[in-house]
């Protein structure tokens, strides 16, 4: 069964698609509503969208070879932060391991 929506949940036990059941859908969405969404349907279904590139007035000063333009981004991996940064012209890439993300 996994972890089906909450609308999804609530029309089977509506439905008595869930065997030796003894709550009703009152009692579920009672429960929702004291505890909240569970964590297991929102983590599986909500996609992530990739931010929108920043774009840098070049106006403002002259661009030059020496200008370097990085982009820096802590990232959270299996427990552990690491802070990115990449550089634009270069293509230089740079990964540090840090303790918190502060």
């Amino acid at each position: 069964m996994g972890r089906p929506w909450k609308e999804d949940f609530n029309n089977m036990i509506k439905n008595g698609k869930i065997f030796n059941n003894p709550f009703t859908a009152e009692d579920y969405l009672k429960a929702e509503s004291i505890y909240g969404t569970d964590l297991g349907v929102i983590k599986g279904k909500i996609t992530s969208r990739k931010p929108n590139h920043v774009q840098i007035d070049f106006s403002l000063a002259s661009y030059e070879k020496d200008n370097i333009i990085l982009a820096v981004d802590v990232m959270y991996f299996t427990g552990l932060y690491f802070l990115v940064t990449v550089s634009r012209t270069i293509g230089f890439i740079i990964v540090m391991h840090r303790v918190n993300r502060k």
